[in-house]
């Protein structure tokens, strides 16, 4: 096990605006998901503390090892003509900085420069090395620059791709999901070398992880398990965001889309699934019910994904594919993706939060409810979830007893779903052929009354809403 620590920190910077003040905020707790501690006024002063006596006592602290100087135009204005609060710390910092003979505790970071590109740095910094976070282009490799600085690592030894690695960082989970800065490092990464975009997909997919196995919890009793479950399902939203823009940039830059990258994915983070939060002896299968909800949505989601940029090919693989699966205890379990699509019982029972309703499908409502990225509406989700039942009717596997139902069933009638009414084109029916595992028309036309057969008979409550006339049939490539 590693002992590398970063130095304590703090950080001094000046209340310019609320839009200022929340960079640094960002930046504080960034740097605190990557195992720095930081001593900051927005966690570390309260009210009634004086904050000059405050500042003072972070800047001459010995065990602080670095102060980081947050430099806008107004600060350093303020800086150099020893102005209100910000000329009170001028005193104080600038005097720390002629006596540090080392010139390395106080780092000057530029977050704001001039319109001719001319940087705002109080005099008292002379020439001094700077780390630029002033715009959104060199954001990425100057924090990184500020990282290994804070470690100590040399800056020419290029640091490991993607997120810190997971023993600089702290066990208990952190306010900000690592996830989102993860994105970050693998936007940045992949658009300066697209051609190991299959790489940097797999850093993503580890810091992910370690976030999603962080929502596991041990209940006490059985009658809070519902409750927690929406809870904390509802918390897992931003988790969910930050995979949809990482699955969504990967599917639109990569030149070849891997299925089985995705495929690998789903492999690791289905044992995760039932992954216990601690050694308790005692384990609810409901406990765990949010946590295959949340890898049913985000398959969802993943499915409308490659429907939007065409690549069916690729879908047809994730879903056909042999999945030999162990979950949190060591059962083995093989077949298709519909090993994913369980039925959340107690879920649907209990119904937590549904005002008196009672739906046929507490999954459909509660992916309905949660529908809200703007480029994905529910209408992407329901065709996704029935073409995936589609294809994995059309490539059955030996080893499962049971196919993906769709769980948005209840929000099909009067519609109709878009990959159908597309078969009439010669041209969409010759692209999508091999992901339905047909090479003839007459092929086509059995497997969907096949498929209207499946889901007419296996709805709940006479919801029978889908069907193909002769006329619709006869239709399919014609045009």
């Amino acid at each position: 096990m590693s002992e590398l620590t970063a130095d304590k920190i703090f950080i001094s910077y000046s209340w310019t605006t609320p839009e200022h003040e929340e960079w640094v905020l960002e930046l504080a707790k960034r740097l605190v998901s990557d195992g720095v501690e930081v001593v900051l006024d927005k966690w570390d002063s309260v009210e009634g503390q004086n904050l000059n006596a405050f500042m003072e006592k972070s800047v001459t602290d010995p065990t602080i090892q670095k102060v980081l100087v947050i430099c806008d135009e107004l600060y350093t204005k303020k800086a150099n003509g020893y102005q209100g609060g910000v000329g009170t710390e001028t005193v104080i910092i600038s005097k720390e900085v002629y006596k540090d003979t080392a010139q390395t505790k106080f780092i000057p970071i530029i977050a704001e420069k001039g319109t001719e590109g001319q940087v705002y740095m109080p005099v008292y910094f002379g020439t001094s090395k700077y780390i630029d976070l002033s715009s959104d282009d060199v954001y990425e490799d100057s924090y990184e620059r500020l990282l290994r600085n804070l470690y100590g690592k040399p800056e020419h030894k290029k640091p490991k791709l993607g997120t810190a690695p997971s023993y600089l960082l702290k066990d208990e989970k952190e306010e900000s999901l690592r996830s989102h800065f993860a994105l970050r490092t693998f936007q940045n990464r992949s658009e300066k070398k697209p051609n190991n975009i299959n790489v940097y997909f797999f850093d993503f997919i580890e810091v992910f992880l370690e976030d999603f196995e962080s929502f596991a919890f041990s209940p006490e009793s059985r009658d809070e398990i519902a409750e927690r479950v929406y809870d904390v399902y509802s918390e897992m939203t931003d988790l969910r965001d930050s995979f949809v823009k990482f699955i969504e940039y990967y599917i639109r830059e990569a030149d070849e889309v891997a299925a089985m990258n995705i495929i690998d994915f789903l492999e690791s983070i289905y044992p995760r699934m039932t992954k216990r939060a601690d050694n308790k002896s005692t384990v609810f299968e409901a406990q765990f019910e949010h946590m295959k909800l949340f890898v049913h949505e985000i398959i969802l989601y993943t499915s409308a994904l490659l429907i939007k940029y065409k690549k069916y090919n690729q879908l047809k693989e994730i879903v056909s594919n042999h999945y030999i699966l162990s979950d949190g205890v060591s059962r083995e379990r093989e077949g298709s993706i519909a090993l994913f699509r369980t039925y959340p019982q107690f879920l649907e029972d209990v119904q937590p939060h549904a005002n008196g309703q009672k739906f046929i499908s507490y999954t459909g409502q509660l992916l309905k409810q949660r529908a809200n990225i703007q480029k994905i509406p529910f209408e992407s989700l329901l065709e996704a979830d029935f073409l995936i039942t589609l294809i994995d009717l059309a490539h059955p596997n030996k080893k499962q007893y049971s196919n993906w139902f769709p769980a948005t069933i209840p929000y099909l009638p009067y519609r109709q779903l878009d990959f159908i009414k597309k078969l009439k084109s010669k041209n969409y029916y010759e692209s999508v052929k091999e992901m339905y595992g047909v090479s003839t028309i007459e092929e086509m036309k059995a497997l969907l009354t096949d498929f209207a057969n499946k889901i007419n008979s296996s709805s709940r409550m006479g919801l029978t809403s889908l069907y193909f006339d002769s006329d619709e049939l006869e239709e399919i490539a014609k045009y």
